[in-house]
Order: C-alpha cells, then structure tokens, then sequence
C-alpha cells in the first residue's frame, strides 16, 4: 500500500512498497498524514535523499511498526510537530533536527543515528537508540530514555547547554564512543549507564546517578556526580579539580580500577569499595558513610581525607606528604598497612590498626578518640620528632585512649605526650619514647610490659596525681620494665609504684616522684639519680649502685644492696636485710636507723693478709654513715650474717683466716664493719646476734664491740 503524500516545492521523495519505487519530481515536501494518521504505513518506506530535505509539522507523524524511514539529507521536526517511531528510522549520514518531539516508541522501535541528530525539544526513547561511529548525537533539549528503551552510543553523543538526558532504561556508550555532559546540563540515569568508552561529566554539569552507571574505560568528572544507587568503576575515574563526587546515602561505589581525585570526593552515608587503586590527588575525599579499601588494593591521599563515619583498609593506605587525613569521630579499621607521610589526625572515634608506620615529614595528632593495635609482635614506628602534636616530637592522647596488649609495641623516637582526659594503658608489650610528658588529668597505667627511654639529656614529665594505676596518684609498673639510660629523666609528681615482678632500671639519669612504693626489683646504677620527695617504701629488692636523694623505709621482705649512695634517712625494718656492695661493697648513708628484727647481711672473701680491705673487692662489706647512726629502736635482737664468699664471689671459703701458729682463742683479726659521725642510742653487744651458719671457714669464732665511731667484728681461732 502506497501513503499518500502531497508533492510541495518539488522535493524528490521516494516512497517505496515490497515491490515499486515511485519517484517524485518536486522541490521541497512538507509530510502529510495517511490513513489513521499513519504517514509511513506499515512495509513502506520513506527515503530522503542527499541534499533533500523533509519537514514535518504535524501532531502525530508516525511511523508503523514495519514501517521505515530512511534519511540521507535533511529531515526537520519542527516546533509543535510529533514524529513517532514504531518501526525504524534511520539517520544514516543526514540530519535530524528536533524541535518538536520525537518519540522512538516502543519495544520494536528503533532509531538508528550515523549522521547527525539534533534535539532541541523533546525526545523519548522507548525502543533501540543506536548512535553509530559516525554519528553525532546533541541534546539541547531533553532526551529520556525511558524503561524499556536502550540507548547505545558508537559515536559522539553530547548533552550540551542546560539540556537533560534522562535514563531510565539502558544506556551504552561503547568502545570508541564518546559521551559528553557539557555545561549546566544534567544527565540523570535512573537505569542502567554502562562506559565503555569516553564518559565526560563538564564544569557546572550534573551527572545524577540513581540506577547502576558501570565504568570499564574513562568516566572524567569535572562537574557534580551524584551517586545515590551504584556506581561501578573497572576503568580509570577522574574526579578532577573543579569536580564533585558525592556518594550519597544508600549509594555503593565500588572501584576496581583507578580512581583518580584531584577535586571533592563526597561519600554521604554510602559505601565507598576500593578494590583498586584510589588516588586523592590535591582534593578533598570527604567519608560519612562507609569506605572499604579492599586486599591488594591502594588508596593514596595527597589532598584531605576525612572520615566521619567508617573507613577499613585491608590494603595500603598512603596518606603522601601534602596530604591531611582526619578521622573526626569516626572509626578507621587497618589491618593492612597505612603509611603517614603528611599529617594524620586523630580527632575523636578511634584507630585500630595492625601498622602504623609514620615516616619523617610525617605527624601524627591525637586530639581525642582511641588508638588500639589489634596484631601480636606488631611495632609501630614513628620517625624522629614526626609523631607529634604540639611541636612535631609528641605523640598526644587529648582524650584519647591507648592500650598495648602483649606483644605490641609503640616506638616513638620523638616524645609522648599524655594530656588531659587522655589515657595510655600498658598490659603488656612495649612503650619506646624519648619523652613521656603525662599532664594533669592524664592517666598512664603500666600494668605490664616494657617502658624504655631513649632520648639523652631526656625527661618524661608526669602531672601531679595523674600518673596511676589504682587511685589516681600512682606510676605503677606491675610487672613492667622502666629503664633510665645515661641523661634520661623520669620526674613524677604525684606517687609512683613499683608493684611484685616489676622492675626499674637507671643506667644513669635521674627519677624523681612525690612517694614512692616499691614491691618490685629497683635498681640506681652508677651515674643514676633517685629524687623522691616523700619516703621510698621499698618491700622488693632495691639496688642503689647511685644516688638515692630522698628517705628511704626498707619494710619487711626487701633488701638493700649496692654500692650507692642514700642522701636521706633511711630506716631498715624487721624482716628487712642490708647488703652493701653487689658482692664485698660499700653502702655511705646520711642518717641510718637500724630496728629490732631487720639483718645486716655482711660478707666477706679476703681478709688483708690476702689483699682485701674494707667496703671493696677483694675484702669486706663496710657501710659508711655521715651523720647518725641510730639503734635506739633495737631492744631485742639485730641479726648480723657473717658469710664468706669465694674470690669469685660465690658461697664458700674465704681466702685467709690461716690458724699457723695461733693459739686457742687467739686473734685473726678485727673488720671495721660500719662507721658513723655520731650514735643515737645506746650499744649493747649482747643484743646483736652474729649468724655464723653462712660461714665457711672452719676453726673461727666470732665477736661484736664498737670501737671509737666504728662498729668491728673480730675473728678468733676455735682450733686448740
């Protein structure tokens, strides 16, 4: 059947059945419907030429469902007029100017573009689309494609000034194609948008995602993107300077390619899955939502990356030297690596991590929140004076919450500091710092593990009553490990403890604290310095081979030993044991009170014929008191333990004591075993009670009297 169709300004159009061609000699044409409004009836085609043109005006101008028109030239819609589709029209290298409204109508339809397709109105895709290599596609207007509708772009398909492509079917740009959201226009895809080719979303233009927009070669955006549904990206994302990526609540983005942000990265309550390699180059990657940085994947910030909500990384997290990372209140899961080489902000939530390796340039702040290592034998490290809030040297806890567990170490070469509200928890583990600075209302609790200092001319400085373990007023080392190098300083203000099993070390430097208790093993090495304002209450082992300032209380299970010097007054209690030297040695006091029930552990490995002396070794233990010496307290018994010692200080015979030529009760020779400045008390010698079980040497008995300002044991010979 032939559509009628009135001739006009003699345009040449062919209309063509199954089997005739009808040719028409005229000028122009303006289309004219046939029967029930069908200009192009069904098995019909319509072809216009090269270099003619055809216009239609009408309300309906539709094409059957097999019904075809076929352009080469120029074929306009005009204002007011409606061309539908139902069949095939194909622009194959004509134009195609709309500016009415074109409806590709259905399932069936298809509107096939190798030239070049104009809409300046309105067009409505429901069937097949295709914009082939050589076409070009611009949208002025406002292009739906709606759910049935599939439109697949092989060419240049352009949504140009302040138009609107709206999706709500399939959108395919292939490879080769490019798809361009220009200037204030916005392309709304509330279908299925899948790249494969070029995808450009411009300055000013909006790109709103609410369906599924697949990327598997370049999507750039330097406008707004909006993804409120799913965005997946296999290709190469730029975000770039002048450009938004919001990913808004419910939204899910998953990269697993590049994702490339040189502009502002938004993720709104979504969730961000990177399974590839995410770079924030200069912009800003702001995270409400939840962002995943998956196993072998890489996200490298070198502009602002701040997490408010939930941000995991399982694989490499760079935050590069120009770059700020803030998680302010929100919570950062590492268990992959996380490398600092900018400024990385703590700022209430918390950080877990397996690593965190802070490298030079690099500063850590802890304003607030927790910081916890979840790895056993996991070591943070943190370069030189580049873990640090105030000055670059400090690691700060403001509010803050830090526990090692066993076998988890903090390596801090710059200093730490632990401010107001802050707390840091040591079960185990170590804690390495060149300073340790615990302000008021800090709280530092050293239950177990290892706290070494490493800076010299270095002061760890502790507000008062905020360095504690159990009430607020303590340094307590239950079961720790503290040691005080050469020039490295330990001030506490407050109390310190030093529980059973703990120990503290001073290779040199100076502790100083308000009360000190002592369970545990102390020890002041040469060069060291212990300033205690109040008295040290020592119950444990106390080795001063320095300087002890303070006064000192040895209670009932402690002992004194060592080759040190104790500037205050020091009161040795029942069940209590002096022990000067680290074998024969001498122990100077200031003042010295000696009560009933406390033991004077005295020994002995060469007497002077065999070239010891007094308070060395070889020789004998001497203890030196400057000022008073007081045993008023002693109403009972004193014990003093004589044992004798090998020339290799073990337990055993002392070289000497030769009986040759000595008669029975005759004198070996006298020891000057303490000397003091002045005596407070009376001596009785019938209340010292000499132990001789630990002596060695046969044929030797002993005897105690105070000679002058000395207190001497005389050795006798027993053998007739």
């Amino acid at each position: 059947m032939k559509t009628p169709i009135t001739p006009l300004y003699g345009l040449t159009i062919a209309l063509l059945t199954s089997a005739t061609l009808l040719p028409h000699a005229d000028a122009q044409q303006i289309l004219a419907p046939g029967p029930d409004n069908t200009t192009i009836a069904e098995g019909d085609i319509l072809f216009i030429s090269n270099g003619e043109s055809g216009d239609n005006n009408l309300d309906a101008f539709i094409i059957a469902s097999a019904g075809t028109l076929d352009n080469d030239g120029t074929l306009n819609n005009n204002l007011g007029g409606t061309l539908i589709n139902n069949g095939t029209l194909n622009n194959n290298t004509g134009t195609l100017n709309n500016n009415g409204t074109l409806t590709n109508n259905n399932n069936y339809s298809t509107l096939d573009n190798g030239g070049t397709l104009n809409n300046s109105n309105t067009l409505d895709n429901g069937g097949t689309l295709t914009n082939y290599n050589d076409g070009t596609l611009i949208n002025n207007g406002t292009l739906t494609n709606n759910n049935d509708g599939t439109l697949i772009n092989n060419g240049t398909l352009t949504n140009k000034d302040l138009a609107l492509l709206d999706n709500d079917g399939t959108l395919i740009n292939n490879l080769g194609g490019t798809l361009t959201n220009n200037n204030d226009s916005t392309l709304d895809n509330n279908g299925t948008l899948t790249n494969n080719g070029t995808l450009t979303n411009n300055n000013y233009s909006t790109l709103d995602n609410g369906g599924t927009l697949n990327n598997s070669n370049t999507l750039d955006n330097g406008g707004m993107l909006n993804n409120s549904n799913t965005l997946i990206n296999n290709g190469t994302l730029n975000n770039n300077f002048v450009g938004t990526l919001n990913n808004n609540f419910a939204g899910t983005l998953i990269n697993n390619g590049t994702l490339i942000s040189g502009g502002f990265l938004e993720n709104f309550g979504g969730t961000l899955n990177n399974m590839g390699t995410l770079n924030n180059n200069g912009g800003t990657l702001d995270n409400d939502g939840t962002l995943i940085n998956n196993n072998d994947s890489t996200l490298d910030n070198g502009g602002t990356l701040n997490n408010s909500n939930t941000l995991i990384n399982n694989g490499t997290l760079n935050n590069n030297k120009d770059g700020t990372l803030n998680n302010n209140g929100g919570t950062l899961d590492n268990s992959g690596t996380l490398i600092n080489s900018g400024t990385l902000n703590l700022n209430g939530g918390s950080l877990t991590t397996a690593s965190l390796d802070n490298t030079a340039g690099g500063t850590f702040n802890f304003n607030t929140g927790t910081l916890g290592i979840t790895d056993v034998n996991q070591t943070l490290t943190i370069g030189v004076e580049h873990f640090s809030l105030t000055n670059g040297t400090t690691f700060n806890t403001n509010a803050g919450i830090t526990t090692l567990s066993a076998n988890q170490h903090l390596e801090i070469a710059g200093a730490t500091n632990i401010a107001s509200d802050g707390t840091f928890t040591l079960n185990g583990g170590s804690l390495t710092t060149a300073s340790l600075d615990n302000t008021a209302g800090g709280t530092f609790n050293f239950n177990t593990g290892t706290l070494g200092i490493t800076d010299v001319n270095q002061t760890l400085t502790i507000g008062v009553e905020h360095f504690s373990l159990t009430n607020g007023t303590t340094f307590n080392t239950n079961a720790g490990i503290t040691t005080l190098a050469a020039n490295q300083h330990l001030e506490i203000a407050g109390a310190a403890h030093l529980a059973s099993g703990a120990s503290l070390t001073m290779l040199g430097g100076t502790f100083s604290s308000g009360s000190f208790t002592s369970a545990g093993a102390m020890a002041v090495n040469t060069g060291g310095t212990l300033d205690n304002s109040e008295t040290l209450l020592s119950s444990g082992t106390l080795t001063n081979n320095g300087t002890i300032q303070g006064d000192v209380t040895a209670q009932a299970g402690s002992s004194l030993s060592g080759n040190g010097t104790f500037n205050g007054k020091t009161i040795i209690e029942a069940g209590a044991t002096q022990s000067p030297g680290n074998s024969p040695g001498t122990q100077t006091f200031n003042e010295l009170v000696w009560q009933d029930g406390a033991d004077y552990l005295w020994e002995i490995n060469a007497d002077t014929t065999n070239s010891g002396t007094r308070g060395d070794d070889p020789g004998w233990d001497w203890i030196s008191v400057t000022n008073d010496w007081d045993i008023s307290a002693i109403t009972t018994s004193f014990d003093i333990d004589i044992t004798s010692l090998t020339s290799g200080n073990i337990a055993g015979l002392a070289d000497g004591f030769d009986n040759t030529g000595l008669s029975y009760g005759g004198l070996y020779e006298s020891f000057t075993i303490l000397s003091f400045g002045s005596l407070v008390g009376t001596f009785d010698a019938a209340k010292f009670n000499l132990v001789t079980s630990n002596f060695a040497n046969s044929g030797v008995g002993w005897s105690i009297d105070l000679v002058g300002n000395d207190l001497v044991l005389s050795a006798i010979n027993t053998v007739s």
